[in-house]
């Protein structure tokens, strides 16, 4: 038998103190941590589930349930004008700061803005007589109402924007509502399609693929996501929901018949409202639900009258909107409060309406035509 040189021998136990200092380090280091694998409506916070914001654990902490508002709201009730007077869209700044438009007709002119301060109305005839269609406030010196065209509020002075002066371009019928993120960055549509975006010095006429009257429009606050919305009632019968995605329109639905004709069929749209990844239409079907980041949709069924005219969406659990005959709708998180008390007294027909914190303002007109009205709701 041959012998082990030293060189040989002290290579080998180098090998085997490396083996074992290799091994005793894996014996002493736990495994890498897997990520805590949370439920739906549920974030790991230091590895422990805890509900997300605006959810709460049920009973046996199994699920998070959304929160609720309330539905209690305080109503009070304001008529203008005299006969033949009507209001078709408000804005609020804040409760004691509102804004509507319309047609507001007394003994002696005619109006057709009128503005709430806390304790009373003024009237305004803005930029002109003729009624308007539409507002958007952007704060108190900065506000837009059209009619066939727009006007812009500085806080001093009423602005007409017109085909001669601005570009604004002609024969596009009215602007029924309006939807911005800034004076640069604002959009008008309304009749036979119309959809017109301002960058501040320019306007664009944008296509859509049919002549629906458009209704409403709303987006996200950066307005990567815009969503149009509408239908029209008389020949030709259509309805249409777009989004417009950094500046490309892309069709989400169209019908030629607004009332469902099945269980998965969404008839008439009439108003959309964005929050968070989701845009919200009220449609003769429901309400659907289509979240535009992974373009999936959920109709809510308990929204199953027709009617309802504008929507509003605070946040997922309140949620509001308003049809014919002061019959609102608000979803609280948990249940839908279908209040029809004011139904008997007064008609907000094509009713305007907003929504912010815990003021709900509607208008429209009454029964008999012999107001404008108002109704401003407070919790």
């Amino acid at each position: 038998m041959g012998s082990l040189s030293y060189s040989t021998f002290f290579a080998g136990m180098k090998t085997a103190v490396f083996v074992f200092f290799i091994l005793i380090t894996q014996s002493a280091c736990p495994d890498n941590p897997t990520e805590t694998e949370c439920g739906e409506n549920q974030i790991d916070v230091n590895g422990t589930c805890e509900c997300a914001e605006g959810y709460h654990w049920n009973e046996d902490q199994t699920q998070c349930k959304l929160d609720t508002t309330s539905h209690n709201f305080v109503w009070e009730i304001d008529t203008l004008g005299i006969s033949l007077s009507y209001l078709k869209d408000v804005a609020i700044i804040d409760e004691n700061n509102i804004w509507v438009v319309g047609d507001i007709e007394t003994d002696s002119s005619s109006f057709n803005t009128a503005h709430w301060d806390g304790s009373e109305w003024e009237l305004i005839s803005a930029g002109s007589v003729f009624p308007k269609y539409s507002i958007f406030a952007f704060n108190n010196d900065d506000i837009w109402i059209a009619s066939s065209l727009p006007f812009h509020y500085d806080g001093n002075y009423w602005r007409k924007l017109t085909p001669e002066e601005d570009g604004y371009p002609l024969g596009l019928g009215y602007i029924n509502a309006i939807w911005g993120t800034s004076s640069s960055n604002i959009f008008f549509v309304g009749d036979s399609g119309t959809i017109v975006h301002y960058n501040g010095g320019t306007f664009t006429k944008m296509e859509s693929t049919h002549g629906v009257r458009f209704m409403d429009i709303d987006g996200t606050p950066n307005a990567e996501y815009v969503f149009v919305a509408g239908y029209t009632m008389f020949s030709p019968v259509e309805t249409q929901a777009l989004i417009i995605n950094n500046g490309i329109i892309t069709e989400l639905y169209y019908s030629d018949n607004i009332i469902p004709t099945n269980e998965n069929d969404l008839g008439g749209i009439s108003s959309v409202s964005v929050y968070g990844d989701t845009a919200y239409f009220v449609t003769f079907g429901g309400l659907w639900k289509y979240n535009f980041i992974d373009q999936t949709s959920k109709i809510i069924k308990e929204l199953d009258n027709y009617g309802y005219r504008d929507l509003n969406v605070q946040t997922p659990n309140d949620i509001f909107t308003v049809g014919g005959g002061f019959n609102y709708v608000h979803y609280n998180g948990a249940s839908w409060d279908y209040n029809r008390k004011f139904i008997e007294m007064y008609d907000f027909s094509s009713p305007g309406a907003d929504f912010k914190g815990n003021t709900i303002v509607i208008v429209g007109h009454t029964h008999d035509a012999s107001h404008a009205i108002i109704g401003i709701g407070t919790r």
